[in-house]
């Protein structure tokens, strides 16, 4: 059976009404792609890291009870899972703190055919990137389909300048690219997303 293999980040979203919290929930476009997949009876597979602290069960609860494979997710000790406290007023932040190893994840066994899905956080900051980027290699090279899904973080534009030749690697590494109108305004400043893609994408993805 062909599997799917998700690379994101793992945290715990909290929202606020004014300085009150209301509810929470886990957070992470590419952690709930995983979820809602596997919960469709796909053989899904997540790579990500979470502490080995409360937040962390709420969250590898959350991905075992969707039918998630978490083989590759590493409960890390001398940190703490990240959580990102959203506000009624749209600002966000985020805090938490990895371990100081790196990304130190166990790698996924990946099979021709399968599907490989990276993007968000991981595929920018240097502490991940190494790593996700040399599964993503080995994935090419076991001739499995490669994904890349941005999900870019606004707060990121005024690093875009830095971030950019990360971005078009990211880019040229997936066969396909899943993003938003709002993240190809944030990276390219597009407010055409068929004018982005022709400008500044088909040069690296044709899809």
């Amino acid at each position: 059976m062909r599997k799917i293999i998700i690379i994101g980040e793992c945290a715990l979203q909290i929202t606020f009404d004014g300085t009150a919290p209301v509810a929470s929930a886990p957070h992470g476009v590419l952690l709930n792609a995983a979820a809602a997949i596997a919960a469709s009876a796909q053989q899904v597979s997540l790579v990500s890291e979470i502490a080995s602290d409360p937040v962390g069960d709420i969250i590898l609860r959350y991905i075992n009870d969707a039918g998630v494979d978490t083989e590759s997710v590493d409960r890390y000790t001398g940190g703490a899972t990240q959580l990102h406290l959203l506000f009624s007023d749209g600002k966000s932040s985020r805090y938490g703190a990895y371990h100081d190893s790196g990304f130190t994840v166990v790698w996924p066994r990946i099979n021709p055919g399968d599907i490989l899905l990276f993007g968000g956080n991981y595929a920018l900051d240097p502490r991940a990137r190494t790593r996700l980027f040399d599964i993503v290699r080995y994935a090419r090279e076991r001739n499995a389909k490669v994904i890349y899904v941005p999900d870019f973080e606004p707060a990121r534009v005024r690093n875009i300048t830095h971030l950019m030749p990360a971005i078009l690697e990211n880019f040229e590494a997936a066969d396909i690219a899943v993003t938003t109108s709002a993240d190809l305004r944030a990276i390219f400043r597009a407010k055409d997303p068929d004018e982005a893609f022709r400008d500044h994408i088909s040069f690296y993805t044709d899809t």
